[in-house]
């Protein structure tokens, strides 16, 4: 190979990369730009809901509960905070039911899953449920009855 020839190759490595520089560069500023403008859109907060714990029942009854009212989540990727005072001698291990009333969340919140693992009965009633997401139920290993009368549910996924 010549010294032209390699100089001609060099050169023309080099002016790939610019280009290839310069079209991330651009490309990049873009993306940027729709990540700030999205960005509104996807940010999650922070939503605390209030259980008011109670015993409904004797030994077979419905049992050890919680129950919400006029609950407002807006978006699937709020964090929800679960807090209350649990009765004498009692945790999240022991609820076994939960009941909404008044809500104004459209989908099914996800924590409760998670923060009473042994959760058999779920009522959401009279409320906003609009719509059962893909996997709504994944982390509800334990439920055995679900009540959802006076919603608007139009999808379940």
């Amino acid at each position: 190979m010549t010294k032209m020839a390699t100089f001609f190759i060099k050169f023309n490595k080099k002016i790939q990369d610019i280009l290839i520089t310069k079209t991330l560069l651009k490309y990049s500023r873009f993306l940027i730009l729709i990540a700030l403008l999205a960005s509104p859109m996807l940010v999650s907060s922070q939503v605390v809901l209030t259980c008011i714990f109670d015993h409904i029942g004797a030994t077979g009854g419905i049992g050890y509960g919680c129950d919400l009212d006029n609950v407002r989540v807006e978006r699937e990727t709020d964090r929800v905070v679960i807090v209350g005072n649990h009765l004498q001698g009692r945790n999240n291990n022991d609820v076994l039911r939960v009941t909404i009333r008044n809500s104004e969340t459209a989908f099914i919140i996800q924590q409760l899953f998670v923060q009473f693992p042994n959760l058999q009965n779920m009522e959401i009633t009279s409320g906003g449920l609009q719509r059962i997401q893909p996997n709504g139920f994944v982390l509800a290993r334990n439920l055995r009855t679900l009540a959802l009368q006076g919603n608007r549910i139009a999808s379940i996924q």
